[in-house]
């Protein structure tokens, strides 16, 4: 994939002013065949960067997330060097298993918020860290 992905119930975009960190947004109902193409996408984007790549995860619809294709997918990625942050809104209690379920597996990596403007706050902290 060369663009940025977007699809009806998830999609992945660079974020105006802020690229190459990423916004995931989630709709109420993400099917398999979305979840997937965009953490494919998010891969990418981190396998081809040069410093931590940073994500701020709407998933203030709070989703109705298939947990086992997203931890799956979420995990790999987790894994990766270049994945920095996930700053994730708008949490109910999946996100928040999920969150549990992909922390263990090494990185803390994750910051919760209330708003969109938190979570950016955060984000431009992280950034003039990164230099």
């Amino acid at each position: 994939m060369s663009g940025p992905n977007e699809q009806k119930s998830v999609f992945v975009v660079p974020i105006i002013g802020k690229a190459p960190h990423l916004r995931f947004v989630w709709g109420e109902l993400p099917t398999i065949d979305d979840i997937e193409n965009a953490f494919a996408y998010i891969n990418q984007i981190i396998e081809s960067a040069d410093n931590p790549i940073h994500i701020i995860v709407d998933v203030s619809s709070q989703p109705k997330l298939p947990l086992g294709k997203t931890i799956t997918n979420a995990i790999h990625t987790q894994r990766m060097d270049k994945l920095g942050k996930w700053l994730v809104i708008g949490a109910d209690w999946r996100a928040e298993f999920i969150g549990k379920t992909i922390s263990s597996v090494g990185k803390n990596n994750i910051e919760w918020f209330a708003t969109e403007e938190e979570a950016m706050q955060r984000l431009d902290e992280l950034m003039r860290q990164q230099g």
